[in-house]
């Protein structure tokens, strides 16, 4: 109650200074290649706007997965993000890039792991709840090379929803 208090009360969004923090809270992906995959995880993350409408982060990934024929699999990941805003300070509704990378690792039943240097890039779309509450969905390209891969690497189109909280930073003395 009392983020979400000091939240209302914020007039800002995407201005340098700021703090971006939140999670994707559903993400659904089909796999392009075979076997054949379904995910949904949880991505908490954090990021500071360095500039007006540019912010800098991170990321941390838990997920599970089922695939066909195959024992499921619990995967851990961590990285930095980055995120390019487009439109005007103070909207209703915002476009956005998101890039991220960073690094995975995946248990396959008890018997397997596989890790991982995965990216991601896409598009997204915020949509302001409250000035500083974003609901949110991205649209992105996945990639994943490690070891123990059965094909060395893999790929993935993703759909991802979330919600994002944007505190109002400290503000520079004039």
């Amino acid at each position: 109650m009392a983020l979400l208090s000091i939240t209302l009360s914020s007039k800002a969004q995407t201005q340098q200074g700021n703090v971006l923090v939140g999670a994707d809270f559903a993400r659904f992906s089909f796999q392009l290649n075979n076997p054949h995959q379904f995910d949904v995880s949880l991505s908490p993350s954090a990021a500071w706007f360095l500039n007006n409408n540019f912010a800098l982060g991170g990321y941390v990934n838990f997920a599970l997965s089922a695939t066909s024929g195959y024992n499921t699999t619990t995967t851990v990941g961590l990285g930095p993000l980055a995120r390019y805003y487009f439109g005007k300070a103070e909207t209703r509704s915002k476009l956005f890039l998101q890039a991220n990378a960073g690094y995975s690792n995946s248990s396959y039943g008890t018997t397997s792991t596989i890790s991982a240097v995965v990216f991601g890039a896409g598009p997204g779309f915020a949509y302001f709840v409250t000035p500083n509450v974003g609901l949110e969905t991205i649209l992105s390209y996945n990639g994943a090379s490690g070891t123990n891969t059965y094909t060395g690497y893999g790929h993935s189109v993703n759909l991802n929803f979330g919600l994002q909280v944007y505190l109002e930073g400290h503000k520079s003395k004039k």
